[in-house]
């Protein structure tokens, strides 16, 4: 399917007079070329009679499709681009996409009625007020009664394709968040998009069965985000999602909603104190925390054995780094801290910790950037821009898609595990360890891809200035073994990264930073990423600030120092 050629639209204008009809028709034209035989018959009849719509009623059903109803007073229909509303109106009626006076609910019909005409037609006092005057005209009088009144006095209108546009636009963009407001965004520049070849969906058959099951599976997913309670109806509702779930034959896509449905139903079981049907959900679940959520509770149960069998097959073999991690670590004693320098304060804590140690650090001539996770996900999204947006089946099934499918699935490197290879090594001759060679391939990126919607890449921080920055005083080989090591762990590794990259006052030196409170302390994510980034070789530190003296509360602000140490934690 081609790309939406991009309209022409400016800032402060009104659209073309077709603008909104051809982004309708588009819509729909890509899915009768590329769903057609699995849509349901209320969707296609939509798709199908759309396109031999007249120019003003195509004109009218875009603009109501993007209003609020679903019920719309027709006196309301005011548009420029619609030239004989009447009979447009007419048209969509006869063809069954809408719907005029029928037999709506009274209370949305009442809202479209203004207040003074409400005192006019029901004889209300002058002083009534809608908010009072709605529920006593819904208590004395039936549903019938109040459209019969009504229908003397104003013609309305309800949408009869609201679901079938509603499913359209689902299978056009891939998830219920994106409408057609997004083309506005993009033909106004605010929003590029990567390109690439589209492929079908790896559920996807020829059949109408093969859609109705991946819509019956979302149903069941959907239901899983409602799991937030702890009594009984929560509980039984897990339980059944649970089972429903588990022995679902399912595509590589659809495991991965089916996984996370299933976790989601395995906390709400811990929660309402079921762990044995908890343990049967995160059984049933093929990515992590589910093996890690089964051993810490199999030992809460005192299930030690079966909980130390389970970890052994972790440590054999892990599904990611972070389960790896685990694995080492559960009941064991913690990996020793990174280097901790501890500042007491001499005043109240400031507000922005981070801000406030960077503007301390600076004070010798570096520069300190509070950057967190934009630095290792940005840097993989650059470096790594040709794996991340190779064609792979499966891998773009839409239009507008910010990412691959599976940028964040457990297995996305394993999937492309013979193309990051080839990649790293073509990658290492070519920079030959060169930083001027790295500096040039990052420009390159800024030149072709500057502005494009990457989920992995900040464009704010990441420019030239930056880049320059940035290998001034960070060794090739420490960037390039960060991204590599991202690049294999997007799931694992979203958050965590140290808060400050601390670079300088000399070049070559650089240092990574967390920097805690006198009430925090370093979670579990933190933990691992800087036991990595030792790994890696990055030079790590704990910036610790302590509370101060209860003499000096209420002072400005202020440190003095303790001398930097070496800390252990016991697990």
């Amino acid at each position: 399917m081609d790309w939406r050629a991009p309209q022409t639209l400016t800032a402060g204008r009104a659209p073309p007079p077709d603008y909104y009809a051809a982004n309708l028709r588009h819509l729909v034209a890509a899915i009768n070329d590329r769903f057609l035989p699995l849509l349901d018959s209320d969707t296609r009849h939509f798709t199908l009679t759309l396109a031999e719509l007249s120019t003003d009623a195509a004109r009218l059903l875009a603009r109501l499709l993007s209003r609020k109803g679903p019920v719309f007073r027709e006196d309301r229909l005011c548009y420029d681009e619609v030239a004989d509303q009447a009979r447009a109106l007419a048209e969509l009626s006869e063809t069954g996409l809408i719907r005029i006076n029928g037999p709506e609910r009274a209370d949305l019909l009442l809202e479209q009625a203004l207040l003074g005409e409400l005192r006019c037609w029901f004889n209300l006092p002058p002083r009534a007020r809608k908010r009072d005057v709605l529920p006593t005209l819904l208590g004395r009088h039936s549903d019938a009664q109040l459209r019969a009144r009504l229908a003397g006095r104003l013609r309305w209108l309800s949408l009869c394709c609201q679901g079938a546009f509603e499913r359209c636009q689902w299978l056009y963009f891939g998830d219920r968040y994106r409408d057609l407001s997004l083309f506005v965004t993009e033909d106004l520049g605010l929003l590029r998009y990567p390109r690439y070849r589209l492929s079908a969906p790896d559920w996807l058959t020829e059949s109408p069965e093969s859609l109705a099951r991946h819509l019956q599976l979302r149903a069941l997913t959907a239901c899983s985000h409602r799991l937030t309670g702890v009594d009984g109806r929560s509980r039984a509702l897990a339980a059944a999602l649970a089972a429903r779930l588990k022995p679902l034959a399912l595509s590589r896509e659809q495991s991965q909603v089916r996984d996370r449905a299933l976790l989601r139903s395995g906390a709400c079981l811990e929660r309402a104190q079921a762990p044995e049907l908890a343990l049967a959900a995160y059984a049933g679940a093929y990515c992590h925390p589910a093996r890690e959520r089964q051993v810490r509770l199999l030992w809460r149960l005192g299930r030690q054995d079966a909980a130390r069998t389970l970890q052994s097959r972790i440590n054999a073999s892990p599904w990611c780094a972070a389960e790896a991690d685990f694995a080492a670590r559960f009941q064991r004693r913690r990996r020793p801290l990174p280097r901790t320098r501890s500042l007491t304060l001499l005043g109240a804590t400031p507000p922005r910790i981070e801000a406030f140690a960077c503007a301390l650090l600076q004070q010798d001539g570096s520069t300190a950037l509070h950057l967190e996770n934009h630095l290792p996900r940005g840097l993989t999204g650059l470096l790594y821009w040709p794996i991340i947006y190779a064609s792979l089946p499966g891998a773009f099934t839409r239009p507008y898609q910010s990412a691959p499918n599976d940028l964040h699935w457990p297995d996305f490197a394993r999937h492309r595990n013979k193309q990051i290879q080839r990649f790293e090594r073509s990658l290492q001759r070519g920079l030959n360890g060169d930083p001027d060679r790295l500096r040039q391939l990052l420009y390159k990126r800024l030149e072709q891809h500057q502005g494009s919607a990457n989920p992995l890449v900040h464009w704010g921080l990441w420019q030239s200035s930056f880049i320059d920055l940035l290998l001034r005083h960070v060794p090739i080989d420490r960037l390039l073994g960060l991204a590599a090591f991202v690049i294999r762990n997007l799931d694992g590794y979203r958050t965590g990264f140290p808060d400050l990259l601390v670079l300088g006052p000399q070049p070559a030196r650089f240092e990574l930073l967390e920097v805690k409170g006198p009430n925090d302390a370093l979670a579990g994510h933190q933990r691992r990423w800087l036991a990595e980034l030792e790994r890696l070789g990055w030079p790590v530190q704990v910036l610790k600030l302590k509370a101060p003296p209860a003499h000096a509360l209420g002072t400005p602000a202020a440190l003095k120092a303790a001398p930097a140490r070496s800390g252990t934690g016991v697990g």
